[in-house]
């Protein structure tokens, strides 16, 4: 069953495209399209699987892309830097990485307070 906002995560899912140099892994920023689409809807107390207001599209997708690049970063840290330890038999490997350390870990929430002022505008009372 198609959601009544699909055709705005291929609007986005172009729009994305766009912005980035690189190929992009479609299944995966659409993954993300949707989380910041729900949290928004829910900050806004609208239904989840309604249409986004038009004049937060370009919201939405700069906030997909901070959202991506810092879950990315996260990704990226975690598999680098200096071997701290291994154990015999053991699948797990630590590594000794100073910014790995100081990584910040940014969630839907966090994405929220970034743009509660355009979120605001369109946010219905209960």
């Amino acid at each position: 069953m198609a959601n009544k906002y699909d055709d705005q995560i291929a609007l986005a899912i172009e729009e994305l495209k766009n912005r980035k140099e690189t190929a992009i892994d479609t299944e995966l920023y659409t993954s993300y399209l949707i989380q910041i689409h729900h949290s928004f809807m829910t900050y806004m107390g609208r239904p989840i699987i309604a249409r986004l207001p038009d004049g937060l599209f370009y919201d939405w997708i700069e906030a997909t892309i901070l959202y991506m690049e810092k879950m990315e970063l996260k990704e990226s840290i975690q598999t680098s830097g200096l071997v701290s330890s291994i154990t015999e038999g053991d699948e797990k490997i630590d590594f000794d990485n100073a910014v790995a350390k100081q990584a910040t870990v940014i969630t839907t929430n966090d994405i929220i307070k970034l743009f509660n002022t355009s979120l605001n505008a369109y946010r219905l009372l209960r």
